[in-house]
């Protein structure tokens, strides 16, 4: 997880080679109490720590586990709201945060979700850097847009 978080595919990769799962997502308070890990860790999956880190080779990884993208932390957050803000690596937009919020949309994240606090993905980025990467971002197969065309 640490590693996911911080970008390390060359360390995450070999681990998911030896059999390490990377649709893993931490126990929540209710699953095991005796577990509690502190607020923002629980249900934390490896795409969320990997799509924060910035890191799309990492992300491109994980994925090809088919791991769910829209799984949501306790505070509802999903992976793309993770790509959207700032992570371990304090850039706010790079070209490869661009590239992980392309591949987390084609792979079928919800840039609609919203957290607990009511945010969506692009509510919670002031830069229209990142705007306009959710926005161009592509859908997965076979989804319409809600766009209405007169």
């Amino acid at each position: 997880m640490r590693a996911a978080e911080s970008g390390r595919l060359d360390i995450v990769a070999p681990i998911i080679a030896a059999g390490a799962d990377p649709r893993y997502q931490r126990p929540g308070r209710k699953r095991d109490p005796k577990g509690f890990i502190g607020p923002g860790q629980a249900l934390r999956t490896v795409l969320m720590n990997a799509a924060g880190s910035g890191a799309p080779d990492l992300v491109e990884t994980i994925l090809k586990a088919k791991p769910d993208v829209n799984a949501r932390d306790e505070y509802g957050w999903t992976a793309l709201h993770f790509a959207v803000t700032p992570g371990v690596i304090p850039e706010a937009w790079s070209a490869e945060r661009e590239r992980v919020i392309a591949l987390l949309r084609a792979a079928g994240a919800d840039p609609t979700a919203r957290n607990a606090l009511g945010k969506t993905p692009a509510d919670l980025s002031e830069d229209p850097r990142i705007k306009a990467a959710l926005e161009r971002a592509p859908r997965p197969p076979n989804t319409r847009s809600t766009k209405h065309v007169d």
